[in-house]
């Protein structure tokens, strides 16, 4: 008899190991893409980044626009050769002085024979310091859109854009650090909607949320 119940015990036992080696990790568990833009790259994508005239970036644009590309070599899979951020020079462009920021999204995608442009407008950008051994604040607010050669608007749904907003509440390793923390955090929060992303990866603490619009992913 007690044979019997050992061996009842380790056939439960070895059940309860394969059923929890069946299910799927929170990492198997993905939030899917609002557009796969992998999907897109048979002809090249265009990052686009520009402030508003009320906003002082300080070169902010660009940094934003090479962190985005870089994230969506790493996470969306996207080969670097069919990345491109606007305004770097090409062999074909090299002498050609244009100002994207006067161009229109199917212009700027023709004049980059590019099929895809990923535009981000950055809305509010303000770092405080706040104490004189050098802790800072600051917030980042930012609004993407997806066009196609034509300029029709891929995505998001709302003709108004992804509206993103990242705040470091305190920082104290300086306004260099507070910086590389809201771009790393806006990057994220762009390209996450990109690819179909881990659902653990999917927020961060960086983000400020509006609870009572559907921004937010569980």
């Amino acid at each position: 008899m007690f044979l019997v119940l050992v061996a009842i015990a380790g056939l439960a036992s070895g059940c309860l190991m394969i059923s929890a080696l069946a299910s799927p990790s929170a990492y198997d568990i993905k939030v899917p893409a609002e557009i796969d833009l992998k999907e897109r790259s048979e002809k090249k994508i265009v990052i686009f980044a520009e402030p508003t005239r009320s906003v002082s970036t300080q070169g902010l644009d660009s940094e934003l626009a090479a962190a985005i590309k870089a994230e969506l070599i790493k996470k969306a899979s996207i080969e670097s050769g069919y990345l491109f951020v606007s305004g770097e020079a090409s062999p074909g462009r090299a002498n050609k002085n244009l100002d994207f920021r006067l161009l229109s999204p199917s212009q700027i995608a023709r004049e980059q024979n590019t099929g895809t442009i990923l535009y981000v407008r950055i809305e509010e950008f303000q770092m405080t310091l706040l104490h004189r051994q050098g802790y800072y604040t600051g917030h980042l607010v930012t609004r993407s859109m997806i066009f196609d050669d034509a300029g029709t608007q891929l995505w998001p749904t709302d003709s108004s854009g992804r509206l993103l907003r990242t705040r470091v509440e305190i920082e104290i390793e300086g306004s260099d650090a507070t910086r590389k923390d809201l771009i790393d955090a806006t990057t994220h929060c762009i390209c996450r909607y990109l690819y179909d992303c881990p659902k653990p990866d999917f927020n961060t603490k960086y983000e400020e949320i509006d609870y009572t619009k559907d921004e937010f992913w569980e």
